[in-house]
C-alpha cells in the first residue's frame, strides 16, 4: 500500500475514488486510488490475474485455435473448469492470461471463428472490483473487504473557468486566453492566471491565488 497514512489497516475505512492498473514484470497490478476518513489520499495495490470464460463444449475448437497455435498459446496462463454457468445453462471454462490486453487478443481470435466468450469485454480494474464486490467503501484485513456504509468522503473537485478575449462575435481560434481561474474545494484556494500584456506571440501570464475563498 502507498499513501500518506498506512497505519491501522485492520480498522481503517477507505472510500474508492478511481481504479486503474499497471503492467509489471511480475504481472498486472490493480491500483485503487482512495481516501480515508480524514480525506487523505491512499493508494492500495493488488496483484490479480486477467481472465474470461468459454463454453466447456467449445474446448476442442479453442485448443485448435489457441493452444495449438504458437502465436496465441503463449498468451494463455491456465485453463480450468469454472464453478459458474452461463445464463443459458452452459458449463464454462475459465481462461487466464498473463496481461489484460491478451484477453482482448484471444477474444477477437475466437470471435472470428464464431466461438462464444463470456465476460471478455470487462475492463481489468472493473473485473477486480466486481470479483471483490467493492462498490465504494472497503477495509483491508487479510484481504480487501467491501463495507456497506452510509458514510461518504467528498470528492476533491477542481473547477475551471477560462476567459477569452473576443473583440468581435466572430469565432476565431487565434483569440488569446486572458484569464484561467481554478478553484480547489479541498483547500478553498482560488488560483488565477491572467494575461499581463496583449499582442504577444508568446503570452506572458501572471499568477495569483486566494486561499480564503469559498464558493
Amino acid at each position: 500500500m502507498q499513501g500518506e497514512d498506512s497505519s491501522n489497516l485492520n480498522t481503517a475505512l477507505f472510500f474508492l475514488c478511481s481504479a486503474t492498473y499497471k503492467e509489471t514484470q511480475n504481472g498486472p497490478i490493480v491500483y485503487l486510488i482512495s481516501r480515508d476518513k480524514e480525506r487523505r489520499r491512499v493508494i492500495h495495490k493488488f496483484s490479480y490475474t486477467p481472465y474470461f470464460y468459454i463454453r466447456e463444449e467449445d474446448y476442442p475448437l479453442f485448443s485448435k485455435l489457441v493452444l495449438e497455435n504458437e502465436k496465441y498459446s503463449v498468451l494463455v496462463k491456465d485453463v480450468y473448469a469454472s464453478t459458474i454457468q452461463s445464463e443459458e445453462g452452459y458449463k464454462l471454462l475459465r481462461v487466464e492470461t498473463y496481461l489484460p490486453f491478451q484477453v482482448r487478443v484471444l477474444r477477437d481470435r475466437l470471435h472470428r471463428a464464431q466461438v462464444e466468450t463470456y465476460e471478455a469485454d470487462i475492463l481489468f480494474p472493473l473485473r477486480y472490483l466486481i470479483d471483490k464486490q467493492v462498490k465504494y467503501a472497503y477495509t483491508i484485513k487479510e484481504e480487501i473487504e467491501p463495507i456497506e456504509t452510509e458514510e461518504t468522503c467528498p470528492l476533491r473537485l477542481l473547477f475551471l473557468d477560462i476567459e477569452v478575449y473576443m473583440p468581435s462575435l466572430e469565432h476565431n481560434y487565434q483569440y488569446p486566453i486572458i484569464i484561467i481561474g481554478m478553484y480547489d474545494n479541498y483547500t478553498n484556494c482560488f488560483y488565477q492566471l491572467h494575461l499581463k500584456k496583449e499582442g504577444l506571440e508568446k503570452p506572458d501570464y501572471k499568477f495569483s491565488f486566494n486561499c480564503s475563498y469559498k464558493l
